[in-house]
C-alpha cells in the first residue's frame, strides 16, 4: 500500500509540474513520453519502492542472522565453509553491473517503442489516410528489435550468474562435510549437529545473497524511473506574471514588434521574422495565408503558449553519462582516423537509430527576441491565468468531452468570476453563448432536444 501510494503521490506531482510549464516545453519532448511515464515506468517506480524493499531488508537480515548463528557455533569451521561467499560476491560484483546495465537499456529501448505505440494508436485514422501503417510499424519493429537484443544479451549473463552462484553452493556443501569430518575426527568439532548448523547456516547466507540480486535489479531500474519523473517534478517553472485588471486591461491594442520566433521541434526553421503587427481594440483583424506562414504561431503567442524568453528544455537536459559516453566516443573516433580506419561507424545503435529518425537540422538554432504588449504592457508582466480567462478560442479541431453540451460549453467558465455562480445563472449563460457562436441552429436540431439542447449528451 506504502508503494502504491507513494507512486501515486509522484505521478500527481509530475502531471501537476507537467501542466505547470509551457507547451514549449512539452513541445522539446519525445512524443508519448508524457503517457509512456505515467504508465510504465511509474509501474517499475512502484516495483522499486514496494514489495522490493521488504524482500531486500528480509534477506538482508536473514545473511546477518545466519553469520551470526554460524560463527557462534563453530567460528573456524563456519570461516572455512564461507570462503564460497568470497567467490560468489566477486561474480556478483562483476555479473551484477552488467545485468543493471542491459535491463536499464531494455527498459528505455521498450519506452520508446510504446511511445511510438501510443503515438500511432491516437492518430491511427491519420496514418491510414497517409498510407503511413508500414513507416510507423518500421519504427516500432526498429526499437522492440533494440530492446529484444538488449534481453538477449542480458540472459546469458543471468544464466551466468545462477549457475556461479549454485556451483559455489554445491562447492560448500562438499567442504563443509570435508573439513567438519576432519575436524569431527582431530576433536575440533564436539558433535554432527555443529556440522550441520554451520553448513545450513551458510546455505542460508548463499541463497539470501543469490535472493538480494532481483530488488537490487528492480532498484536500478526504479532509479532509472525516478530520474524520469524528477527531470520534470524539479523543472523550473515559467514566471507566471502578476499584473490583471484593474492594473492592466484586457481590451487594448495587442502589439508585436520585431518579432523572431521558431519552435522548438525545428529550431533552426524561422517561422516569424521580424514581425510587427497591430492588432486594434473594436475591430476585427482576420490574417490570411497559407499554411505554415504562423498564423496558429501568432495565436499561440497571444495565449503566451510560447514566448519570446529564453527556455528550459527538459529534453536537452545534460546527462553526465551521456557527455562522458561522447567524450569517450570522440576519443575512439580520433583513434580510429588516426590508424586511418572507417570511422562512419557508431557504437551506440540508440543513436544510430535515433539519428535516423531525426531530419537533419540545416544551420544554426534561430535567436528568439521581439515584444508582445498589450496596452504597453508586456504580455510577460501579466497575470496567466486571468489573461487567459480573457480570451474565447475556437481551434480547427475542437475537442468534445463525454459530457452533456451544457457541461462542455460550461466547462469555459471555470476561472472566471462566473466559476462560481447558480446552475440557474450558468445555464443562461450557456445558452448565450451557443447563441453568439451561432452554434445554437446546430443543437436545436439535434433529435428530441428542442426544449433542453443543452442538456443533451455531447455529440447525440
Amino acid at each position: 500500500m506504502i508503494g502504491i501510494r507513494m507512486s501515486s503521490a509522484v505521478r500527481l506531482d509530475y502531471l501537476k509540474a507537467l501542466f505547470a510549464q509551457s507547451i514549449h516545453v512539452l513541445d522539446s519532448m519525445p512524443s508519448g513520453s508524457a503517457a509512456t511515464t505515467i504508465t510504465t515506468t511509474a509501474n517499475t517506480l512502484q516495483l522499486g519502492i514496494s514489495e522490493k524493499v521488504g524482500i531486500l531488508i528480509e534477506f538482508t537480515a536473514m545473511i546477518i542472522g545466519s553469520i551470526v548463528i554460524a560463527f557462534t557455533k563453530n567460528w573456524l569451521l563456519t570461516l572455512v565453509t564461507m570462503s564460497g561467499i568470497l567467490f560468489i560476491m566477486v561474480a556478483l560484483g562483476a555479473l551484477l553491473p552488467l545485468i543493471i546495465q542491459g535491463s536499464a537499456k531494455m527498459t528505455k529501448a521498450e519506452g520508446k517503442a510504446t511511445a511510438v505505440a501510443s503515438e500511432a494508436l491516437s492518430s491511427i485514422r491519420m496514418i491510414a489516410a497517409c498510407g503511413a501503417e508500414a513507416r510507423v510499424k518500421g519504427r516500432y519493429e526498429v526499437w522492440s528489435d533494440l530492446a529484444k537484443k538488449y534481453g538477449q544479451q542480458t540472459s546469458p549473463l543471468i544464466a551466468l550468474q545462477f549457475g556461479l552462484i549454485f556451483f559455489a553452493l554445491y562447492g560448500m556443501f562438499g567442504l563443509a562435510f570435508w573439513y567438519g569430518t576432519k575436524s569431527y575426527l582431530d576433536g575440533r568439532v564436539h558433535s554432527v549437529g555443529e556440522i550441520v548448523v554451520v553448513l545450513m547456516s551458510v546455505m542460508m547466507t548463499v541463497m539470501s545473497m543469490e535472493r538480494l540480486s532481483s530488488p537490487l535489479i528492480t532498484a536500478g531500474k526504479a532509479m532509472v524511473a525516478a530520474c524520469e519523473f524528477f527531470t520534470v517534478i524539479d523543472a523550473p517553472l515559467p514566471p507566471k506574471g502578476h499584473l490583471k485588471e484593474p492594473d492592466v486591461s484586457a481590451v487594448n491594442d495587442i502589439n508585436f514588434k520585431d518579432v523572431h520566433f521558431a519552435y522548438p521541434s525545428r529550431p533552426h526553421v524561422k517561422v516569424l521574422d521580424g514581425l510587427n503587427l497591430n492588432i486594434e481594440a473594436g475591430k476585427l483583424t482576420a490574417i490570411v495565408g497559407p499554411s505554415g506562414s504562423g498564423k496558429s504561431t501568432i495565436v499561440g503567442l497571444i495565449q503566451r503558449w510560447y514566448n519570446l524568453d529564453d527556455q528550459y528544455v527538459i529534453a536537452k537536459t545534460i546527462d553526465p553519462e551521456k557527455v562522458k559516453k561522447q567524450k569517450e566516443k570522440e576519443k575512439k573516433r580520433e583513434k580510429r582516423m588516426k590508424k586511418g580506419l572507417d570511422v562512419s561507424s557508431s557504437d551506440d545503435e540508440e543513436d544510430d537509430i535515433k539519428n535516423k529518425e531525426d531530419e537533419e537540422q540545416a544551420g544554426p538554432p534561430i535567436q528568439l527576441s521581439g515584444a508582445i504588449t498589450s496596452g504597453g504592457t508586456p504580455l510577460s508582466d501579466i497575470e496567466l491565468r486571468w489573461w487567459r480567462t480573457q480570451i474565447g478560442l475556437v481551434q480547427q479541431e475542437p475537442f468534445l468531452f463525454n459530457d452533456t453540451i451544457f457541461s462542455n460549453v460550461a466547462n469555459g467558465l471555470i476561472g472566471t468570476v462566473w466559476e462560481n455562480e447558480s446552475e440557474e445563472k450558468k445555464r443562461e449563460l450557456v445558452k448565450e453563448a451557443c447563441k453568439e457562436s451561432f452554434a445554437d441552429e446546430f443543437i436545436d436540431r439535434l433529435p428530441d432536444v428542442r426544449d433542453q439542447a443543452v442538456l443533451s449528451p455531447a455529440g447525440n
